[in-house]
């Protein structure tokens, strides 16, 4: 079993150092068959497990103050790229929810307020796409997952919490 998983690890670190897992036209990755839809402000999509799409609504998730975060990737500004201490903790989390299918997984997508709300609400919804794929490409069913983009938070002022909005979350259900 950790052959496998370590053989794709150590693929997937190879691909993020040659090429940059993250472009969105990498060659080196195919994921036609693994399809990760885009997700609309607060939509859940009908094609997941029923208990995925009934547990995971991303209005259910806002609302729950003492859900803890399973993980986070934080992002460069208006980057989508991932970075490699970012990879390996992605890659712990895959690992987990490979082996257990019946686990469910909500990835939210946020941004800064820098640039207009409508660029902010696509680049969340970005690099929550590669964040999916990634998981998926690491042996994440795609009917485990549930992504939603929520854009900007303007509610924080300075640059150094900015930083802190440039994210991916994720919650296990």
């Amino acid at each position: 079993m950790c052959e496998l998983k370590c053989g794709k690890l150590s693929v997937l670190l190879t691909l993020f150092l040659m090429a940059g897992f993250s472009h969105a036209t990498n060659p080196l990755i195919n994921l036609k068959n693994q399809h990760v839809q885009s997700a609309k402000k607060n939509q859940v999509y009908t094609d997941r497990p029923e208990d995925c799409a009934r547990a995971m609504s991303p209005k259910y998730f806002l609302e729950q103050t003492s859900l803890s975060k399973n993980g986070t990737t934080y992002f460069g500004n208006d980057s989508i790229l991932i970075s490699q201490p970012f990879v390996e903790v992605i890659a712990r989390q895959a690992e987990h929810l490979s082996t257990h299918s019946e686990v469910c997984i909500f990835i939210a997508g946020f941004s800064d307020p820098v640039g207009s709300t409508q660029y902010n609400q696509k680049l969340s919804l970005e690099r929550v796409d590669e964040v999916a794929k990634m998981m998926i490409y690491l042996g994440v069913l795609p009917t485990q997952i549930i992504t939603a983009g929520y854009g900007e938070q303007p509610d924080e002022n300075s640059a150094i919490e900015w930083s802190k909005q440039r994210r991916v979350d994720w919650y296990f259900k």
